[in-house]
């Protein structure tokens, strides 16, 4: 594994649409995004999915997503926004790479 990828999905993970970052170099041990303050954003059934991938991001060798929805909401609305996302990097890929093995075995 080379790099990593974040995409967002605003449909509980039926599609990822959304690229938050696609060259994240795999010794980050965390990425922070800021989520920018437009509607487009808006959502209550975001889902987060980390790939990892090597030569091509067409290929990811593994990923995984968010186990359960969270919302987005604008800074316009007149209650707590979510404005930044923190993605422990090696917790998702141990957790990964565990979900993988007990596949394999």
């Amino acid at each position: 594994m080379k790099k990593f990828a974040l995409f967002l999905s605003k449909d509980g993970g039926k599609n990822y649409r959304q690229i938050i970052e696609q060259n994240i170099d795999k010794s980050k041990k965390e990425y922070e995004w800021s989520i920018p303050d437009d509607e487009a954003y808006v959502t209550d059934k975001a889902r987060v999915l980390v790939a990892a991938y090597g030569d091509s991001i067409d290929r990811p060798l593994l990923n995984d997503q968010s186990d359960e929805n969270f919302k987005i909401i604008s800074n316009k609305q007149k209650s707590l926004s979510t404005s930044k996302f923190r993605l422990p990097f090696i917790l998702a890929l141990i957790l990964l790479l565990l979900s993988c093995s007990a596949v394999l075995w």
